[in-house]
């Protein structure tokens, strides 16, 4: 199994690169890449296919290099090689968490600045080096890097993590009054192997790593920004967040969160206007220990300020340089409503689909 998903991705990018007019018979293929170490002392651990023509002659290698940046460590594995190097189908971007923590501005310019990589390329967090995410072997298949990618794309469908690509990450942090989120990524034993892990996500203020909040505080955070899915468990009951509707106000001196959710659950309920009531508040307890946790890092991940700055673009003015501690002591109300609770499965087809022949 593990060829087989070298061959078919293998072929692949034969196919597609070929199509670009690119020289395969001999091509290194970056599909992902882990980074530790602060600007201009960056390391590099990559892993790559090296095509040839024939699929069975294809191989995954995990290439060490070290440079001031990303693009010129990467350079710096072609002697390695004797290969060209392509980064067009890199998947995921894996950073320390000491480079997180040092700052990744110049690393986000680097890369964005260079159309040598996907805008799709998908940034994580690793909760101590990225490099020993790189090196853990896969569960299933052969690529580290698209397990990865899946681990985060299915955690966002979960709400377990965020999932957004390099370029939507430095748009956001970038923006007024609100703060961006990594997934972050960590190494758990199973039996006696180590496997990759999506264990929370990544808080970070002005492209500086603040905060890493666990699976059910990422998941609470997931809600509180508008996002769908996921479960939680209250009372030894267990919902599943099929509906999410999010209401945000903000002045300069106080904001507001109203999530108004729909539920989903298997079992049967007693009594469920009492049960709406008891997940609304056990949601708004999880929701503002969240909130806490983010005043304490001054990290506006919800986006109070971005609605003062819209809105109240001259007030904003005065406050932009000192968002981060006045958000400290900014005053937030938190307010859940449960709107319906759906017992049983959810059907997916109409009557008159489920009594067609």
């Amino acid at each position: 199994m593990r060829k087989d998903t070298i061959f078919f991705l293998s072929g692949c990018l034969l196919i597609a690169l070929s199509g670009c007019g690119k020289d395969v018979s001999s091509l290194t293929v970056v599909t992902g890449v882990g980074i530790d170490g602060i600007e201009q002392d960056y390391q590099i651990t990559a892993e790559a296919i090296q095509l040839t023509h024939s699929d069975e002659e294809s191989q995954s290698i995990l290439l060490h290099a070290a440079g001031q940046s990303m693009t010129e460590g990467l350079n710096h594995t072609v002697p390695m090689t004797g290969r060209p190097l392509h980064c067009g189908h890199a998947q995921v971007l894996v950073i320390g968490h000491g480079t997180a923590s040092y700052g990744v501005e110049s690393l986000l310019t680097d890369i964005l600045g260079d159309n040598s990589y996907p805008v799709s390329l998908l940034p994580v967090v690793a909760e101590h080096g990225a490099a020993e995410i790189m090196e853990t072997k896969p569960v299933v298949g052969t690529l580290g890097s698209t397990e990865l990618e899946k681990l985060v794309t299915r955690g966002q469908a979960t709400c377990t993590n965020p999932a957004e690509p390099a370029v939507s990450f430095f748009q956001r942090v970038k923006a007024p009054g609100i703060e961006a989120v990594l997934p972050c990524v960590a190494l758990r034993h199973n039996g006696e192997t180590q496997v990759r892990e999506i264990v929370g996500t990544a808080v970070f203020r002005d492209m500086r790593l603040k905060k890493i909040l666990d699976v059910e505080e990422s998941r609470a955070l997931m809600w509180m920004l508008g996002r769908r899915g996921g479960e939680l468990t209250v009372d030894g009951t267990l919902f599943r967040v099929v509906g999410n509707q999010r209401t945000l106000t903000a002045d300069t001196g106080s904001g507001t969160l109203r999530l108004r959710l729909d539920l989903q659950t298997y079992v049967p309920l007693d009594n469920p206007e009492n049960w709406k009531q008891r997940v609304a508040l056990a949601l708004r307890e999880r929701c503002g220990g969240v909130m806490e946790q983010l005043r304490q890092a001054g990290c506006d991940a919800v986006g109070f300020g971005n609605l003062v700055y819209r809105r109240m673009p001259g007030d904003w003015a005065a406050l932009q340089e000192d968002w981060a501690v006045l958000f400290q002591d900014y005053p937030v109300t938190i307010s859940v409503e449960i709107v319906s609770v759906r017992e049983g499965r959810i059907e997916t087809k109409t009557a008159g689909e489920r009594m067609a022949p």
